[in-house]
């Protein structure tokens, strides 16, 4: 039994890891294009949902969203027609519902699977002096 939960106790140990070492992101990619003829500066944005592993999520350009007044934008947008700006963000849901699953089917392996093992020593009935 003991070795029952040690097996299963490092299986969901290396389970437990894959959320870790694959970050759930949530990618925002924002674009501001300038018209030449009327200048007028139209802003696109979408999201998509991915995964990444753990070193290229830290390499990420970190800080606060640029503007549509920020100044950097205004003059990129004077210099070309096209400013885009891609940012990650971790997407904790994804990552919390991902560590609960796992600890489910791990509680689940415990009580079931390692609980079905118990030897059952059969019932001695009393002895009576004769």
């Amino acid at each position: 039994m003991k070795r029952c939960r040690i097996l299963v106790g490092a299986f969901f140990l290396i389970l437990m890891s894959v959320p870790i070492f694959i970050v759930p992101t949530r990618t925002l990619d924002i674009s501001y294009e300038r018209d030449a003829q009327t200048n007028m500066v139209r802003r696109t944005s979408s999201e998509y949902i991915g995964f990444r592993i753990l070193p290229r999520f830290l390499k990420r350009e970190k800080g606060p969203l640029l503007e549509e007044s920020s100044y950097l934008v205004r003059y990129a947008l004077q210099r070309h027609r096209i400013f885009r700006e891609v940012r990650v963000f971790w997407n904790v849901s994804v990552f919390m519902a991902e560590v609960f699953l796992i600890g489910v089917l791990a509680a689940f392996d415990f009580v079931f699977l390692c609980g079905s093992r118990r030897r059952r020593r059969p019932i001695k009935s009393p002895t009576y002096p004769v």
